[in-house]
């Protein structure tokens, strides 16, 4: 009986601490935090004493709660009061770069049209799961992380990820090709490479495959509808392992204004065979590892 009546006392001093949440501002000195998750790195925003609404809520916004709150990442967000209603909304329409080191730097509206039931929210990474090089965060820059080797990973465009909406073998293509590496062998989606802690710097990639360069072609840098694993990848032919590089171009043929490249099926499908086994046993471990 004792023991059920201490029980008691604890879930009604947490019920207490919630509601005193609820209702006051942030604990202690906070000028951010969230309420209503499993722990501090995830819940409904809140301002001081007033939650944030989810009008124009994505990453970026996101990106910036967990850099404010000293977190090394974001896993997502959350809209439509994930982690449970509020009434007292104060904020609406944030619109950040991403870059900014705190919410109120971003651009917001003091009030708002929202419904209890349009909370914004955020889950934070609690560490780093992964490392992006100093030289891949320079403008127009493209890196492959993640991957087994550096011809293979999820795409990078200036330091953060790409995201896998529109990308298309012709996106891939591109991509190798800027990197000075052979032809995209396969793209990848769903963060083949391992999931993101950060917001996307392109979506919706449209090249033609001509292109030099992925900034040549057109894409958006609205990232909100892209999840945490919603990543590009790529596997580029790796051109170092051939003897002669210069022989996967077997002849150029001009005719009628088309530029027809003729590539060596031997040496390119000898290399589709080693890097597709090499996937499988890669993938086959990490399934083993989780299992």
């Amino acid at each position: 009986m004792f023991t059920i009546l201490q029980s008691s006392l604890v879930l009604f001093n947490i019920f207490l601490v919630f509601l005193q949440v609820q209702v006051n501002g942030c604990p202690g000195n906070q000028t951010v935090c969230l309420v209503g998750g499993t722990g501090d790195h995830e819940g409904n925003v809140k301002i001081g004493r007033k939650f944030v609404c989810d009008d124009s809520w994505g990453m970026e916004e996101a990106a910036v709660t967990c850099r404010q709150l000293g977190y090394p990442g974001v896993v997502r967000f959350s809209r439509e009061s994930e982690f449970g209603r509020a009434r007292n909304i104060g904020y609406d329409d944030f619109e950040c770069t991403g870059e900014e080191s705190r919410l109120q730097d971003c651009y917001f509206k003091g009030e708002h049209d929202c419904q209890r039931t349009e909370i914004a929210g955020v889950v934070c990474a609690k560490q780093v799961q992964d490392i992006v090089p100093d030289e891949c965060r320079q403008p127009a820059k493209v890196c492959l992380i993640g991957g087994p080797d550096r011809f293979s990973g999820n795409v990078y465009f200036e330091g953060r990820p790409v995201c896998d909406m529109g990308w298309h073998f012709a996106d891939g293509f591109v991509a190798c090709r800027e990197l000075g590496f052979g032809p995209a062998i396969n793209v990848t989606k769903g963060g083949y490479y391992g999931a993101c802690l950060d917001y996307f710097s392109m979506i919706s990639a449209e090249c033609n495959g001509n292109e030099d360069s992925l900034s040549e072609c057109e894409y958006s840098t609205d990232s909100g509808t892209c999840g945490h694993t919603a990543v590009a990848g790529v596997i580029c032919t790796p051109v170092e392992t051939m003897d002669n590089p210069s022989s996967v171009i077997t002849g150029v043929i001009v005719s009628a204004g088309c530029l027809i490249v003729l590539l060596s099926i031997g040496a390119y499908v000898k290399l589709y065979k080693k890097k597709v086994l090499q996937l499988e046993r890669t993938h086959s471990i990490n399934s083993d590892d989780h299992s």
